[in-house]
């Protein structure tokens, strides 16, 4: 059994590189990398709680070494925020609310100032409304910074394959 299973991952592996498969954080075919790239987005500045943490999130994806390169991109972003009740008592009070957070942003050269890409994340998380009002702020706070952290993944994999196909064109 499992000598059939790794004949399969071995047949499936061989697969990929037949249909042209390329590592997403691979060089791209003019030498530069796309971490290079997104490591050279300025992230813009936010007033609100939600967006300081949105902000860091995104630090942290686009320049996990934490050198930053030179500035190319600054992105910019708005936040829209909302939740509604997902499970209700019988006497109507809500137990379980769904957190939704649409983040919209732009990524802007530095250079030209002209719009590079425009997109869209949304996260949908959920959360549990207890009897200590202490305890329901703290997991309405987790379940914010869960979305941001998502936002954050959903945005980087979207840029890096922006810089990726911008390459191939």
């Amino acid at each position: 059994m499992k000598t059939i299973k790794s004949l399969i991952a071995v047949a499936l592996l061989g697969s990929l590189t037949a249909c042209g498969f390329q590592p997403l954080y691979g060089n791209l075919t003019n030498g530069a990398a796309v971490t290079e790239e997104l490591e050279g987005i300025a992230v813009g500045q936010s007033n609100s709680r939600l967006g300081v943490i949105l902000r860091n999130y995104l630090i942290d994806q686009l320049q996990p070494s934490g050198r930053g390169g030179d500035v190319n991109y600054r992105l910019a972003f708005r936040i829209r925020e909302g939740q509604i009740g997902a499970g209700e008592r019988l006497d109507a009070s809500v137990t379980r609310y769904t957190y939704r957070l649409t983040v919209a942003y732009n990524l802007t050269n530095a250079k030209t100032g002209k719009v590079d890409y425009t997109g869209q994340s949304f996260s949908a998380v959920s959360y549990d409304v207890v009897d200590s009002q202490f305890a329901t702020v703290v997991s309405r706070e987790d379940a914010q910074d869960r979305a941001a952290r998502e936002i954050s993944e959903d945005m980087k994999i979207r840029l890096a394959m922006h810089f990726n196909n911008q390459e191939k064109q």
